[in-house]
């Protein structure tokens, strides 16, 4: 085969995969937005843009970022025209919380 195969895949980070609140949906959509990010450490991509990608319908998408938000997994900046999507590079506060909490629980042994 003389033609070019460009694969092109998502990565999803370690810290989102053990995280115990989100769901293999949460979870794909933050390997999306991760791997748009990659040129800049962010990504304009829109509501239909991600559930097309992920052939999910458009309010899977809006709850999914709603509780990446909530959960400061990711950060939304709305601008005239439009909005950016951005990963908190850095493990979000539950993940560091409940790993304090665990080795808090083993101490006494």
């Amino acid at each position: 085969m003389s033609s070019k195969y460009n694969e092109k895949y998502i990565m999803v980070p370690m810290w989102c995969m053990n995280h115990p609140e989100l769901s293999s949906t949460d979870k794909l959509l933050v390997g999306l937005i991760n791997s748009l990010s990659k040129k800049k450490s962010f990504c304009y991509a829109s509501n239909d843009y991600l559930a097309n990608k992920l052939y999910l319908a458009n309010r899977t998408i809006r709850s999914s970022l709603t509780k990446l938000e909530d959960l400061e997994v990711i950060n939304r900046v709305q601008f005239k025209g439009g909005r950016a999507i951005t990963l908190n590079r850095l493990e979000p506060k539950l993940i560091r919380l409940k790993s304090d909490e665990n080795e808090a629980d083993n101490s006494h042994i």
